[in-house]
Order: C-alpha cells, then sequence, then structure tokens
C-alpha cells in the first residue's frame, strides 16, 4: 500500500517524541517549505526547526526502500536537532566535519530505534512489505526485508547525498560517511542486546541481524 513522504515523516517524528518522558513535553518543532534538499534543520541558540521539502512530501513512498531511504534523511536531521547543533557556531572546517559525521552515527541510531521501537512507523512499513491475498511475514521474513532495503537505502544514500558532497569541506567524505552510519547500526545492536551480544548464546544471532544488513552489497564497492 503506497503512502506520501508527508504520513511517513508525521509518523516518525510522533513516534520520537514518544521515546521521551511525558513530563518534559517534548515536541519536534517543523515547518513544510519549498526547498531543494528533502529536509534540513535551521536555528540557532534560541531553538531549531526541521524543514521539509513540500515536494517530496507529496510524492508517495513506492516502496520499502524508498521508506528506508527517507528515514535515513529523517534520522540525520532529528539527530542534528536533538543535539542542538545549530546553537553552536563552527570556528574551523573540523568543526563542521565532526558535527555531520556525529549527525550520520546518531541518525543511523534513531532511524533504527523508529524502525524497532515505533509503533507508527512499523505500521507504515508493514503496510508496504505486505502482499496482497498473501500470509504476513514471519519475523525472520520481516527482519530480513527491513534490513536489506536498509541496505540498498544506504547505496543510494551515498550515490545521491554523500558523494556530490565530497567537493564540499562540511562534510566528511562520502566513504567516511557510509562507515560512520554503519558504525552507528552496530552501535544499536549493541545497545539492543546489551552485554549478551558477547556471550556465545547470544553472538550467532547478533552476527546473523548485522550480516543481512552488511551483506547486501552497499558497502562493497564503495571506493577507498
Amino acid at each position: 500500500m503506497e503512502k506520501l513522504y508527508e504520513t511517513l515523516a508525521k509518523a516518525a517524528f510522533e513516534d520520537f517524541e514518544s521515546f521521551f518522558v511525558p513530563s518534559i513535553n517534548f515536541a519536534v518543532a517543523f515547518k513544510v517549505a519549498n526547498i531543494h534538499s528533502p529536509a534540513k534543520v535551521v536555528g540557532n541558540s534560541e531553538g531549531s526547526t526541521v524543514i521539509l521539502s513540500h515536494y517530496m512530501l507529496q510524492e508517495r513512498v513506492q516502496s520499502v526502500d524508498d521508506a528506508m531511504f527517507f528515514l535515513i534523511i529523517i534520522g540525520h536531521e532529528l539527530a542534528h536537532y536533538v543535539n542542538k547543533h545549530l546553537a553552536h557556531t563552527d570556528e574551523s572546517k573540523i568543526d563542521s566535519v565532526a558535527i555531520e559525521g556525529w549527525a550520520d552515527f546518531f541518525g543511523a541510531r534513531i532511524m533504527f530505534t523508529l524502525i524497532t521501537y515505533g509503533n507508527q512507523t512499523q505500521k507504515i512499513i508493514d503496510e508496504l512489505i505486505a502482499v496482497p491475498f498473501i500470509s504476513p511475514a514471519s519475523n525472520s521474513e520481516r527482519q530480513d526485508l527491513i534490513l536489506r532495503a536498509c541496505g540498498r537505502a544506504l547505496r543510494r544514500a551515498y550515490e545521491s547525498l554523500y558523494r556530490p558532497s565530497d567537493g564540499s569541506s562540511k562534510y566528511p567524505r562520502s566513504e567516511i560517511r557510509v562507515g560512520t552510519y554503519t558504525a552507528g547500526v552496530s552501535s544499536f545492536f549493541y545497545r539492543l542486546f546489551g552485554r549478551a551480544l558477547l556471550s556465545k548464546s547470544s553472538e550467532g544471532r547478533a552476527d546473523a541481524v548485522c550480516n543481512q544488513f552488511y551483506n547486501t552489497g552497499t558497502v562493497i564497492g564503495v571506493p577507498s
């Protein structure tokens, strides 16, 4: 079932807000505007706002790969937003590179938290992977479909977002950004499985989960 990117964005924001203690009344400030990029964060020490592309939000999410690609972007921008990066004034090139690198790393953790614990985000993903008149995918099949889609989405991010920014002094090089993102994914799984990750009983399970993501051909072939 197709969904608009607007629906997915709102689901991701509402799920992200639900991860915070209710008493702090955390809410993502966002608005829609005619911008060239899919999303960005603007602001200063007084506060920040996530800006979403009006054009992209009206497009339809055609597949789970599309959803994963969009969530990579949303995760990155939410990382900027929640860490109050716009309150910082860069004093050197390395400041910007470090902040963007952290947004890639932390953004990966946010994305995987959304697809693992975000009820509304999960519902949209399940609708995208559903096949009419076919029994719902088992947990292992669903996991495989989603992780492989994440891998393909990262390849797409590398080709359409990371690599074109290689000429900018603001971002880490594209191959480093891929590595930083995958480090964020590994960090999420480490936190998910905890110390049990190191035990013999859980090691195989964790490795299998990670390999579904890493063995999609996403990282293989990225130039050094």
